[in-house]
C-alpha cells in the first residue's frame, strides 16, 4: 500500500510540473506578440537616431573635406608654384647683382645654374619619397626652366657654345623632362617640357635658319607629346601640345608675312597633325568626347592653311580626298556613337568647302540651304548638338545674303533661292513642331509663321519691283500694295482652312499695315482716283473676309 501511495504522489507531482510548464508556455505565447511591438519601436528609434547621427557626421566630413580641398589647393598646389617662381627670380637677380659687382664671372654663373638644377631635382625627389608629392613636383618642374635658361645664357649671352651644341643640349633637357614626367606621373612637368620644346628654335641664334628643319622639328615634337599624352591620358598636355603647334606656325607668318615655302611646309604639318589626331581617335580606348572638338577644329585649321597655300585644282582634289575619307569612316563606324558623330561632322565640313570651291555663287547658296536642313534632320534624329550649331551657322548667313541680294529678273537663280529659303523656313518649322513638346508647339508655330510672313512680304516686294520696273511711281506703289493684299488674303484663307488663328491675325495685320502705309506714305504721291480706289478695295476685302470667317464659324 505504501509503495502504491508513493507512486501516486510521484505521478501527481509530475503532472503538476507538466501543468506548470504548460501554463508557463501558454503565458509566454500570449505575452510574446505584445512584447514585440515595443522592441520593434525601440529598434526603429535606435535606427533613426543612428541614421541622423550618420547624416550629421557625413555633413561634418563634407564640410571638413571642402575646407581641406581648399587648403590643399591653395597651400599645397598653387602657393608652392608661386614660391618657386619667386625663388627663380631671386636667383636671376642675384646673378645680375653678383655680375655687376664682379663677384662671379660667366663660367661661375653657368656652373651655379647647373648646380641649382641638380639641387632642385634632388630636393624634389626627396619630397616625393617623403609623401609630399605637390611640393616635390613643383621642385622637379623648376629643373627644366633652370637648365634651359642656363643653356640659353651659354649660347646667346656668353658665346660658350654654338647653335648645334645648344640645340642638342635643349633636346636633352626636353628628353629629361619627358622622362621625369613619366617617372613621377606629373602632367605639369610634361606641360613645361612641351612648352620648352616648342620654344627651342626661338632660343637658338642661327645665321642660316632652315624652314623645313624648323617645321619638321616642331611637328615631330608635337607627335611625340601627342602619343605620350594619349598613352598616359593627360588631357591638358594633349590640348596644350595641339594648341602650341598651331601657335608656333602662326608666329613666323605674323613676323614675316606670306611666304609660299613656309606655307607649304606648314600645311603639311597641320595635315600630319590632323592625321595623328584622327588615328589616335580611332584607335585609342580612352574617352572620345574630349577629342571630338579638337579634331573638328583641326580640320578647319587644315582647310584654312590649304586654301591659303595651294591652287584651286589642288584644293579641289584635297577636299575630295577629305570627303572620301570621312564617307568611309561614316560607313565604318556607324554603330559607334562618338566616331560616327565626328565622321559625319567632318564629312559635312569637307563637302561644304568642296562646294564653296567648285559651285557658282547662286548654286552655292541653294546647296548650303539643303545641307543645313540635312544637318538639322541629323540633329533631330541623333541629338548631336554640333549639327545644330552647324545648321544655324550655315543657314543664318545664307539667309541674310539671299535677303539682301536684289532680284533683277523673275526667272533667275535669285528667285529660286529666295523661294527655297521660304520653303526651308516652313520645313524647319514643321519638323520642329513634330519633334517638340506640347507646350512648345505654339511658340515654334508663332515664331516660324512670323518669320515666314516677313520673308514672303520681302519676296513679294522684290517681285513687284521687277514687274513695275520702268513704270510710273504711282503704278509701282499700286502694284506693291495689291501684292501685299493678295498675300494677306492668302494667309487668312489658309488660317481659316487649317483652323490656325495666328495666320488669320497675321493676314489681318498685313491688311492694316497696307492701310497705314497707304495713309502715311502713299497718299501724298498718288491721285485722288487712286486713293478712292485703294480705300474701296481695302474696305471691301476687309468686309468680305470678315463675313467669310464669320460664316465659317
Amino acid at each position: 500500500m505504501e509503495e502504491n501511495q508513493k507512486l501516486l504522489e510521484q505521478r501527481v507531482e509530475l503532472l503538476e510540473k507538466e501543468v506548470d510548464e504548460l501554463k508557463r508556455q501558454l503565458h509566454m505565447s500570449v505575452t510574446r506578440p505584445r512584447e514585440k511591438e515595443p522592441i520593434k519601436s525601440e529598434h526603429k528609434e535606435i535606427k533613426s537616431i543612428k541614421v541622423e547621427s550618420m547624416q550629421q557626421t557625413l555633413k561634418k566630413e563634407e564640410v571638413e573635406k571642402d575646407d581641406l580641398d581648399l587648403e590643399k589647393l591653395i597651400f599645397q598646389k598653387w602657393l608652392p608654384r608661386v614660391y618657386i617662381l619667386i625663388f627663380l627670380a631671386g636667383i636671376m637677380w642675384g646673378f645680375k647683382a653678383a655680375s655687376d659687382f664682379g663677384i662671379l664671372n660667366h663660367a661661375a654663373k653657368v656652373g651655379i645654374g647647373f648646380l641649382v638644377a641638380i639641387l632642385l631635382l634632388w630636393i624634389g625627389n626627396r619630397q616625393i619619397k617623403s609623401g609630399r608629392n605637390m611640393l616635390g613636383q613643383v621642385c622637379i618642374g623648376a629643373v627644366l626652366p633652370v637648365l634651359m635658361l642656363t643653356t640659353y645664357a651659354m649660347h646667346n649671352l656668353y658665346d660658350y657654345i654654338g647653335p648645334s651644341f645648344a640645340f642638342f643640349l635643349h633636346v636633352c633637357w626636353i628628353t629629361l623632362g619627358l622622362f621625369l614626367t613619366d617617372r613621377y606621373r606629373s602632367e605639369p612637368v610634361g606641360i613645361l617640357s612641351c612648352i620648352g620644346g616648342v620654344l627651342i628654335p626661338f632660343l637658338i641664334e642661327s645665321s642660316h635658319p632652315n624652314t623645313l628643319f624648323f617645321i619638321g622639328y616642331e611637328t615631330l615634337l608635337y607627335l611625340v607629346f601627342l602619343a605620350y599624352s594619349t598613352w598616359r591620358t593627360h588631357k591638358i598636355l594633349y590640348l596644350t601640345s595641339s594648341i602650341l603647334l598651331n601657335l608656333v606656325l602662326v608666329i613666323p607668318f605674323i613676323q614675316k608675312g606670306y611666304h609660299y615655302e613656309f606655307f607649304k611646309y606648314a600645311s603639311f604639318a597641320v595635315i600630319l597633325q590632323h592625321l595623328g589626331l584622327l588615328v589616335i581617335f580611332l584607335r585609342s580606348k580612352i574617352s572620345l568626347k574630349w577629342q571630338m572638338g579638337v579634331l573638328n577644329t583641326s580640320l578647319l585649321i587644315v582647310i584654312c592653311w590649304c586654301m591659303r597655300t595651294f591652287k584651286e585644282n589642288t584644293i579641289t582634289i584635297f577636299f575630295l580626298l577629305i570627303s572620301a575619307l570621312y564617307v568611309y569612316l561614316v560607313v565604318r563606324y556607324k554603330t559607334n556613337k562618338e566616331r560616327f558623330f565626328l565622321s559625319t561632322t567632318n564629312l559635312i565640313l569637307g563637302i561644304t568647302f568642296l562646294a564653296i570651291n567648285v559651285l557658282s555663287y547662286d548654286l552655292l547658296r541653294l546647296f548650303l540651304l539643303v545641307q543645313s536642313f540635312i544637318a538639322y534632320l541629323f540633329y533631330i534624329k541623333y541629338k548631336d548638338y554640333i549639327k545644330l550649331v552647324f545648321c544655324f551657322l550655315t543657314a543664318v548667313p545664307v539667309a541674310l545674303l539671299i535677303i539682301t541680294s536684289p532680284i533683277e529678273a523673275i526667272i533667275s537663280y535669285k528667285t529660286i533661292t529666295f523661294i527655297a529659303l521660304i520653303f526651308y523656313v516652313c520645313a524647319f518649322t514643321y519638323v520642329t513642331i513634330k519633334n517638340s513638346k506640347e507646350d512648345e508647339e505654339s511658340l515654334v508655330l508663332n515664331l516660324g509663321s512670323l518669320i515666314t510672313m516677313v520673308l514672303v512680304l520681302v519676296f513679294v516686294t522684290e517681285i513687284s519691283s521687277v514687274i513695275s520696273k520702268g513704270w510710273s511711281d504711282t503704278a509701282s506703289r499700286i502694284v506693291m500694295n495689291i501684292s501685299w493684299l493678295i498675300v494677306a488674303i492668302g494667309t487668312i484663307l489658309l488660317g481659316v482652312l487649317k483652323k490656325i488663328k495666328l495666320w488669320y491675325y497675321l493676314g489681318t495685320g498685313v491688311i492694316v499695315l497696307v492701310f497705314i502705309k497707304f495713309v502715311l506714305i502713299d497718299i501724298p504721291n498718288v491721285s485722288l482716283i487712286v486713293r478712292a480706289g485703294l480705300f474701296i478695295l481695302v474696305g471691301l476685302i476687309g468686309l468680305l473676309i470678315s463675313r467669310f470667317v464669320f460664316k465659317e464659324k
